[in-house]
């Protein structure tokens, strides 16, 4: 049994940055390559949830499609918990540029001993589902969403128990205000990626 498994969600259609966000190349390497690296710190087993396997098997890693197509980001939550064999579940959007593991740590500390059903980051009043640790007993209640075609996570979160994690909590344990922000930074569009590189180019410099 994995204790802790890292699931990454690659299976969106990247349709407003127009090219696949998992593999935009930052500092040399694709992005879901640096995301793999990361979790490979707080993980025992890392999966890639998406539905072209050519595509990712430069990876070397275990990969599973979506039992329920169409279904968006719950269909491949639904398929990381099903083909996963650990009870906790770490599952990460392919697009954060700057996925920090060890805000992973601090989950995975208020994880234990815990009866909760998953840990949920609520950054600035947003939540961050798909930064997020979940049981893989909650399959029941994602198949249930599912089959009523409730397909909004937000719907799953209500059914079951949620820590939510703000960023006063991640300041309590040391973050700084720019590196929460960092870690859940999105790449949705074009100009988000020049961000990215501009910051990536920049950090380099002051190194």
């Amino acid at each position: 049994m994995y204790k802790i498994t890292g699931i990454i969600l690659a299976g969106g259609q990247s349709s407003r940055m127009g090219t696949n966000k998992a593999l935009l190349n930052i500092n040399g390497e694709k992005n879901i390559q640096r995301l793999t690296q990361e979790l490979k710190k707080v993980t025992e087993k890392i999966m890639i949830i998406t539905n072209e396997f050519p595509t990712y098997e430069f990876l070397n890693l275990e990969m599973a499609g979506d039992v329920f197509p169409g279904k968006g980001p719950l269909g491949g939550i639904h398929s990381g918990l099903l083909h996963s064999s650990s009870e906790w579940n770490i599952f990460v959007a392919c697009d954060l540029p700057f996925f920090n593991h060890q805000i992973v740590n601090s989950f995975i500390e208020l994880g234990k001993g815990s009866t909760v059903d998953a840990i949920v980051p609520s950054i600035n009043g947003r939540q961050h589902p798909l930064f997020a640790m979940y049981r893989s007993s909650i399959l029941p209640a994602v198949e249930e969403c599912l089959s009523q075609d409730r397909l909004r996570i937000k719907d799953l979160l209500n059914r079951i128990s949620v820590y939510e994690v703000t960023e006063r909590d991640l300041i309590k344990i040391g973050f700084s205000e720019k590196e929460i922000n960092e870690a859940f930074f999105n790449m949705n569009y074009p100009e988000d990626y020049t961000w990215v590189m501009e910051k990536v180019s920049s950090t380099k410099d002051e190194n």
